[in-house]
């Protein structure tokens, strides 16, 4: 048999295979940009939140907010003929799910915002994608890396220096004033932390849309449930339109349109890469009140965004 000459070989097979070049993580996917859409409107939240609690009790305010995210997610679904359709077999999940959600951590968060400062309310959150990425390492749902841990040290780092240099003087966490309202956001964040990973469950075995609007019919009926002793004894003189706003927003655009945003994420990309979305919004709030309020555009501003988006981009990649 003749041998095969250097001539007959294809001059493409002797050049060395090329392997491609990792590219890095900087694009936001079309999920991301919608998480990003998602802490904008959660991020302005919590003033919102805020100026109704002043006048609302947190479970009426609760029972409205609610309300409002049921009809509004059932118009929204209605309109473009999504289906309601939901396993049955989910049914546990579903009023576990939305016990923890919207009734156990709903009610810590809001008194616990009653009661504490909004810096405050927001530092302690930093604690909850820390939280859930720890979580997903130590039930072997992810392995942990350098990259990782780093990441996620750069982003709260970042976080903090926002926090620190538009609040600190409204900053005392553990304080007389303080302490009750602090204590009742830390439980919240446990609750949430909990919630999250069954949420994500429940998102895996049933349509997106379907789930979140079955999860805010059951959130309603319970949180309507407890707040009917405060509606009996509330004055209804006190509620002003801007009070209603307050309500239209946090129910319609939080809650139906931020909440699906959140389940779609879990479902898609899963626990820990959604949950670091949540550095952003203070950075959100930092932002709006430069534009809404005149607030200056710090160096410190600039040396905390900076570090979240870093480490953010570190945590996506893994």
């Amino acid at each position: 048999m003749p041998e095969k000459t250097l001539a007959a070989v294809p001059v493409e097979s002797l050049r060395p295979e090329r392997k491609p070049t990792p590219r890095l993580a900087l694009p936001l996917t079309p999920m991301e940009l919608l998480l990003v859409l998602g802490m904008i409107i959660w991020g302005t939240h919590y003033s919102i939140a805020k100026a109704a609690l002043d006048v609302l009790p947190p479970f009426l305010f609760n029972a409205f907010r609610f309300s409002v995210g049921v009809m509004a997610l059932y118009s929204v679904m209605r309109a473009s003929g999504e289906s309601f359709a939901f396993k049955r077999s989910a049914l546990p999940r579903l009023i576990f799910t939305s016990l923890l959600l919207h009734v156990v951590y709903q009610a810590f968060f809001i008194n616990g915002l009653r009661y504490t400062t909004v810096a405050n309310s927001v530092l302690i959150n930093t604690i909850a994608p820390i939280g859930v990425v720890i979580v997903n390492i130590l039930s072997r749902r992810e392995r942990g890396s350098w990259r990782m841990f780093s990441g996620m040290a750069l982003a709260v780092g970042g976080v903090l220096i926002v926090i620190l240099s538009r609040y600190a003087d409204q900053i005392g966490i553990g304080t007389p004033t303080t302490l009750l309202g602090d204590i009742l956001t830390l439980i919240g964040i446990v609750a949430w932390i909990v919630m999250t990973f069954s949420l994500r469950e429940l998102m895996a075995d049933n349509p997106v849309m379907a789930a979140s609007f079955w999860l805010l019919v059951c959130g309603a009926l319970l949180n309507v449930c407890i707040a009917i002793p405060t509606a009996v004894a509330f004055d209804w003189s006190l509620l002003t339109w801007e009070v209603g706003l307050a309500i239209l927003y946090s129910g319609a655009v939080a809650i139906a349109v931020g909440g699906t945003i959140w389940n779609l994420a879990l479902k898609r990309i899963g626990a820990s890469r959604t949950a670091a979305f949540i550095n952003l919004q203070p950075i959100v709030a930092a932002f709006v009140a430069v534009i809404v309020l005149g607030e200056p555009f710090t160096l410190w501003l600039v040396l905390g965004i900076s570090l979240v988006i870093i480490g953010m981009t570190r945590l996506r990649m893994g």
